[in-house]
């Protein structure tokens, strides 16, 4: 079941798509009425009153019949766009507030006997014949003006009723995106790098792309060098496989080490990769990501192909297939480097990269972009608080821009507030510096063990995860922010973690921190003893 929150999202989202006039987003509307349809399903289901029941019923019959109009007609049909609003609604073509409140419905489109799907019903000829190539006539008034208002529109604006939520309609809500003077929205994705110049960050690694790029340019060359990049999570590896092989104007092929396993099923998806590539014939860019994961014996075969240019493997008779690959440039990621074969990491000595955390001035500068290509605004300290919180990862900054976006949107408002961000930290449940509550449940069960050591095993158990998951997961990170370390004994807390758990205190660097610090002879010093005393004996 949704909240009346949620069903509101999902349908601003929807009419925002529909209002572009791209018939690229209608997918996207598409999925959100039918998140709705689901949850009127589980309504009625669930509700007693039959009066309640039926309304549930029209609302979500109703739904998916506009969602086959839809996508059947496109978004310009007549009844889609009274649907949203963005026409006058009328009693052959009622809104979304009608059918909610019971006092309408979207019939569904009617199949003739030769199978085609009956048109709009205001067009003369009544049926379009979804299987020919003729041209079909207009079945949509022209959308409104964009600057004229709801009333010179005569548009009757669709507010959500409670009934959406909770299969009662005696409250009606408005979002507060749907009043007369809302904001016009930018649908466009959000921003991504489209060359190396543009590229924040990674400052000594770009600038020797680019020189190696420019030189294969000058010697008439389509690929380079072996590449290896190591780096955490977010930090824009795969961003900068994808602009190696632009400036390159060459082709693109990725594989993801991750989703590959010791079993046979995995050796033939690596096997159609390659042949693809080969099949191609061209000047490519091969990208595996997560190399480290990719099974040893399959890393064992790419040697072959980093020496000499030639994939090999055996089919299943164990005849040698050879296939000869063209220019191409082979680019491995990881997030460790132990995994990684010593004879694959040879063979890219010349280019191998480990690519660093990212400053507070650059990530502003990316979160900055990143709104900005939404035509949304933030205030300095306004921006502080979300830096604060992405663990200097440029994806997590792409999920943050996201979600404000949403809380913009549904407060019709371009600039973001210090009220929206901490809203949406607070629904993402995550603390001052973007730990999760896992990652808090993770320090707090080291914490309370009197020695303040803890093994692997034994902290998993605790916090009911999977030692991988934790090992995998979880402690990368608070590892490398100082609040986790490993002894021959197992898990303890650093000082850097207690003054934060218990005083909220966190030095992020530059002369940016956030609470007090506590007296150095205060209440941690016993626990930190142990700490020093375990790393001076491991």
């Amino acid at each position: 079941m949704k909240t009346l929150e949620e069903i509101r999202t999902l349908f601003v989202e929807a009419r925002i798509a529909v209002k572009t006039g791209k018939e690229e987003f209608v997918k996207v509307a598409a999925e959100n009425l039918r998140a709705i349809s689901d949850h009127c399903k589980e309504v009625e289901e669930n509700e007693k009153s039959y009066l309640e029941k039926a309304k549930s019923k029209n609302l979500y019959e109703s739904l998916d019949n506009i969602i086959a109009i839809m996508t059947n007609y496109g978004s310009k049909d007549q009844r889609v766009q009274a649907f949203f609003g963005l026409i006058k609604a009328t009693e052959e073509m009622p809104s979304f507030e009608k059918v909610a409140k019971g006092e309408g419905q979207i019939k569904a489109p009617v199949i003739n006997k030769e199978g085609a799907i009956k048109g709009n019903p205001l067009e003369d000829d009544g049926a379009v014949d979804v299987k020919s190539d003729a041209p079909k006539k207009a079945r949509v008034l022209p959308p409104p003006a964009p600057k004229a208002s709801a009333t010179e529109k005569g548009v009757e604006e669709p507010p959500l009723t409670s009934a959406v939520a909770t299969g009662k309609s005696e409250e009606t809500e408005t979002p507060e995106s749907e009043s007369e003077n809302r904001a016009e929205w930018n649908t466009e994705d959000i921003y991504n790098p489209e060359s190396l110049d543009d590229f924040v960050g990674q400052t000594l690694t770009v600038k020797r792309l680019k020189e190696e790029i420019q030189v294969a340019k000058i010697l008439g060359k389509k690929h380079l060098d072996h590449i290896m990049l190591f780096a955490n999570r977010g930090l824009g590896k795969s961003t900068l496989m994808r602009l190696i092989a632009k400036e390159l104007g060459v082709g693109y092929e990725f594989i993801n080490g991750g989703a590959l396993s010791n079993d046979v099923r995995s050796q033939r998806k690596v096997q159609n990769f390659f042949k693809r590539i080969a099949d191609n014939a061209k000047p490519v860019v091969v990208a595996i990501d997560e190399i480290h994961a990719v099974p040893k014996h399959i890393q064992t075969g790419l040697l072959t192909l980093l020496q000499d240019g030639v994939y090999t493997y055996l089919d299943e008779n164990g005849t040698a297939i050879s296939l000869p690959l063209p220019e191409f440039t082979f680019i491995g990621c990881t997030t460790d480097y132990d995994a990684v074969l010593p004879t694959i990491k040879d063979r890219a000595n010349n280019l191998t990269f480990f690519l660093v955390d990212y400053t507070r001035e650059e990530l502003r500068k990316i979160f900055e972009r990143k709104l900005a290509s939404l035509d949304f605004r933030a205030d300095t300290a306004v921006i502080d608080l979300c830096i604060n919180r992405c663990r200097s990862s440029v994806r997590e900054l792409d999920a943050i821009v996201k979600g404000l976006r949403t809380k913009a949107i549904l407060s019709n408002d371009k600039i973001v507030t210090a009220d929206m961000v901490e809203a949406y930290f607070s629904d993402r449940k995550l603390d001052a510096i973007g730990l999760s509550a896992k990652d808090l449940e993770i320090l707090k069960a080291i914490e309370v063990e009197p020695s303040g050591i803890i093994a692997e095993e034994t902290l998993a158990a605790k916090v009911y995860l999977d030692p991988k998951i934790l090992t995998k997961e979880y402690e990368p990170y608070l590892i490398k922010i100082g609040f986790i370390g490993i002894g021959v004994r197992g898990r303890m807390l650093t000082r850097k973690a207690l003054e934060y758990l218990r005083y909220g205190y966190y030095d992020f660097g530059g002369g940016v921190c956030i609470g007090e610090r506590p007296n150095a002879n205060g209440a941690t010093e016993s626990i930190v003893g142990a700490v020093e005393d375990e790393k001076a004996n491991g």
